[in-house]
């Protein structure tokens, strides 16, 4: 089974003015006070008013610490979705690939936009005639998600253009996530945050294979997660 929490945080309160990921993640950990390792994820959304924090967790979360903040609670069982059902799906995530032929001979792993950008450069260098198509950098972080499904137990619907596109790829924003409220870093410029490009895709999917699908909604798609990606937000349609 899995727990859903929706909460409201009301920025007229002072304690929600503002939330970073990080004070979202330690907010969140305070509902499971005896778990050892995280076994939530959630999905941080910014209001003019509020912020919305969705939660996602596999087993009961405990909100005694928020008795004052509007919240709705669900429970799903994500054992009730068979092959060849058909969603609309929204999800936050860092799409990002590892990459080998540095100088140095480490690996790294970049952001896929950020792959897209530097295969266009190598190409135009090097004189090669290839489709625009190639570079194209929402079709490219689309083909991620799609691997991504390969594993996971889904299909996306709708990868054509035109009419019958019905899957996107946003922006890619870079974050940059510190550890710690603002006022716990003053005085450490040292410290060196963690990068993340998020990137919120929406559209259908169809799944492929049942315990996969309920696996990959279960622990989530990518990297990031302690920070609120990864958390794949699916409708029946």
């Amino acid at each position: 089974m899995l727990h859903l929490s929706l909460l409201h945080l009301d920025k007229s309160d002072l304690r929600w003015r503002t939330l970073s990921p990080y004070q979202a993640h330690q907010l969140v950990w305070k509902a499971f006070p005896a778990a050892e390792k995280r076994s939530f994820l959630y999905h941080l959304q910014e209001h003019a008013d509020h912020h919305g924090l969705l939660v996602q967790s596999r087993q009961p979360p405990d909100w005694s610490s928020l008795p004052d903040v509007d919240m709705g609670l669900k429970v799903i069982d994500p054992a009730r979705v068979a092959a060849g059902d058909t969603f609309s799906f929204a999800l936050r995530a860092n799409p990002t690939v590892q990459r080998e032929g540095y100088a140095d001979g480490k690996r790294r792993r970049v952001a896929v936009s950020a792959n897209v950008d530097l295969r266009k450069k190598r190409a135009e260098a090097r004189g090669l005639d290839i489709p625009e198509v190639t570079f194209d950098r929402e079709t490219t972080l689309l083909h991620w998600l799609a691997r991504k499904g390969d594993r996971g137990g889904f299909e996306l619907v709708g990868l054509l253009e035109g009419p019958n596109r019905y899957c996107h790829a946003g922006p890619t924003v870079s974050y940059k996530i510190y550890r710690g409220a603002p006022e716990e870093r003053r005085g450490q410029h040292s410290e060196r945050p963690i990068t993340i490009h998020g990137c919120d895709f929406t559209g259908r999917l169809r799944v492929t294979n049942a315990d996969a699908f309920a696996r990959t909604r279960a622990i989530g798609l990518g990297r990031g997660k302690a920070f609120g990606y990864g958390l794949l937000m699916v409708t029946p349609i």
